[in-house]
């Protein structure tokens, strides 16, 4: 009997305890604070998704800056390489390799002279270094300028490789040059790009160009990727 009445008031200290329990768990205090922490942990979400796409967006600039500084370069590289006998015209400027030693040693063999180009003749004076086409055999030449000649209007130029003389005295060059032959005047001399347009036409050269067309392909896909995953949200 006695063994009975304890199981009864056991039974009812659990139903008790079980009460209790669950008007604590209903309790407004409680309720609340389970709301605080929600709204904490969705602000918190919210902030590190914010820090995600701020992340991702400054890596997407950083990696348009590097695409948008190289391409041009490149371009401008593929074409003077695929193209040697036409120099591409870029912003103006020309760039030609240096195979002679007529100008040394201020201009060395396989340096790159930097060529700008020239639409009037007062652009041109004496003591200029001209690059111009030879007329006799189409030979891209640049020599320096000894005399400016007008030639009943027609305006010409005696020319001379610093290089080129005969004992003390200077050889200057037989023909005489005119305007409309004229490329540019040069405005600068790189051995380090004539190193580098020399290895470019190389076939070394040809398959870091190709490498270097891949990697600026992953680089235009790896930002998509960043991107679409900014647009659509998604974050890790």
């Amino acid at each position: 009997m006695e063994n009975h009445k304890k199981e009864i008031i056991g039974e009812n200290s659990k139903s008790l305890l079980h009460t209790i329990k669950i008007e604590v768990a209903d309790s407004p205090i409680v309720k609340m604070r389970h709301e605080q922490v929600l709204q904490q942990e969705k602000e918190l979400r919210y902030t590190n998704k914010r820090k995600q796409k701020f992340k991702k967006a400054i890596l997407s600039c950083v990696i348009w800056s590097i695409i948008i500084c190289i391409i041009p370069f490149l371009v401008f590289f593929s074409m003077t390489i695929f193209s040697p006998a036409s120099q591409p015209n870029f912003f103006g400027i020309r760039l030609y390799v240096v195979t002679s030693q007529s100008m040394e040693p201020q201009i060395m063999t396989g340096d790159c002279i930097l060529v700008k180009s020239v639409n009037n003749v007062k652009d041109i004076s004496v003591g200029s270094d001209i690059t111009f086409t030879r007329a006799s055999d189409k030979l891209v030449v640049t020599h320096r300028v000894a005399e400016i000649i007008n030639d009943n209007g027609l305006i010409k130029y005696k020319t001379y490789g610093i290089n080129n003389k005969i004992g003390d005295s200077i050889d200057y060059d037989k023909e005489l040059v005119e305007f409309n032959n004229v490329i540019g005047t040069r405005i600068g001399v790189s051995a380090f790009l004539g190193d580098l347009l020399s290895f470019g036409q190389s076939a070394y050269g040809i398959v870091a160009l190709v490498m270097l067309v891949i990697l600026m392909a992953g680089l235009v896909f790896i930002n998509y990727k960043i991107s679409n995953s900014i647009r659509h949200g998604k974050t890790k």
